[in-house]
């Protein structure tokens, strides 16, 4: 589905994931496992072929967002890339701590059916440009969480470390969150960007004028 110019959304993938066309062409973020053939379809419908994919770009080590990697790697070729301190989780050498609960329980018992291994081609670092992309390194999600800020659309790919509903701005959960704490100062070197749309990884975008709710959603963390 089109959001814009050159940003593209993949539909029933769980957590968001986008096509961005440029001088590189991106995948941001991999929906859960199974659904490699969604976001292939969405690079067919931005008019691309598979191949054409240059990156695919993770904004953090969580399945809902890493799934799908590898499989959609096979189809294109992209290199995947992700920041260095989330890429053990990719690779399986490291695991995240479940949550309390209930639903901690529940991932516990699905997590070996649901977990998708695979190696990053890319670690990258906080300022690092990658096929037009920016990395903005805001750890609190996880260790490695980034978003991407790609100037040619004016747009921040911020994947979970604020979400969307109804145009208002939350952040993750607490008992998601590495660092909650963290995520809130991280986030404060979002107040220096400037962009007109805000692409999260769950809820809706944000479509102009995005980085002056930004700032304010910010402002009041701090």
């Amino acid at each position: 589905m089109r959001i814009i110019e050159g940003v593209y959304k993949a539909d029933g993938v769980v957590a968001n994931s986008y096509v961005v066309t440029g001088k590189k062409h991106a995948i941001i973020d991999c929906g859960m496992p199974h659904n490699a053939s969604k976001i292939i379809k969405t690079v067919k419908e931005a008019g691309l072929s598979p191949k054409e994919i240059s990156f695919i770009l993770l904004t953090h080590a969580h399945v809902d967002h890493t799934g799908s990697a590898a499989k959609v790697k096979a189809n294109t070729g992209a290199k995947i890339a992700i920041h260095e301190q989330d890429a053990g989780y990719l690779t399986g050498e490291k695991s995240f701590a479940f949550p309390r609960g209930i639903k901690g329980l529940l991932f516990r018992i699905a997590s070996p059916f649901i977990l998708s291994r695979v190696e990053p081609d890319m670690l990258l670092k906080d300022g690092d440009l990658v096929g037009g992309f920016e990395v903005i390194h805001i750890p609190g999600h996880t260790e490695g969480s980034c978003a991407y800020l790609h100037r040619s659309t004016k747009s921040l790919f911020i994947g979970d470390s604020i979400s969307t509903e109804q145009d208002s701005l939350s952040l993750p959960p607490e008992i998601y969150n590495f660092d909650t704490q963290m995520l809130k100062k991280s986030l404060q070197k979002i107040r220096e960007l400037e962009f007109d749309n805000l692409f999260p990884g769950h809820g809706e975008p944000i479509i102009g004028k995005a980085s002056e709710k930004v700032k304010k959603f910010v402002e009041r963390l701090a």
